[in-house]
């Protein structure tokens, strides 16, 4: 029983790592210019992929300010990834002191995730704003 337990466990997470990798590989085959074409057309998956790339640098220069508005776009359409990866970038410019407290454009990141239904962001601009 054990065995077959595992062997299913394993199946499930080999199937979710195809899937991740398949995903990967489409994106990497789409321009920068072209998700974002897509993104300006409403594609919210395709705002969150540009989101991504110009935070990571990967396909696309590294640029914060344009992952920002991108994960904003995606994120006010209510893609729950994308308010994520919202508040960890203001939580990481928040952290390493490039933001205070009080900042209008981390409260804006931390008010646009929590609309967008991602708890930790609510929590988050409370205490803030609470100081």
């Amino acid at each position: 029983m054990i065995k077959i337990m595992i062997s299913l466990l394993t199946a499930i997470g080999l199937s979710a790592c195809v899937n991740q990798f398949s995903t990967l590989g489409t994106i990497q085959t789409t321009t920068i210019e072209e998700v974002v074409s897509q993104c300006d057309a409403g594609d919210l998956k395709a705002c969150l992929n540009a989101g991504r790339r110009y935070r990571s640098g990967m396909d696309a220069p590294e640029n914060i300010d344009l992952a920002v508005k991108y994960f904003n776009l995606s994120c006010s359409g209510k893609n729950r990834e994308a308010c994520e990866d919202l508040y960890d970038i203001g939580w990481n410019l928040y952290r390493t002191n490039k933001y205070t407290r009080d900042d209008p454009s981390l409260l804006e990141m931390f008010k646009v995730s929590c609309a967008g239904d991602y708890g930790p962001a609510c929590s988050s601009l409370g205490y803030n704003i609470s100081q």
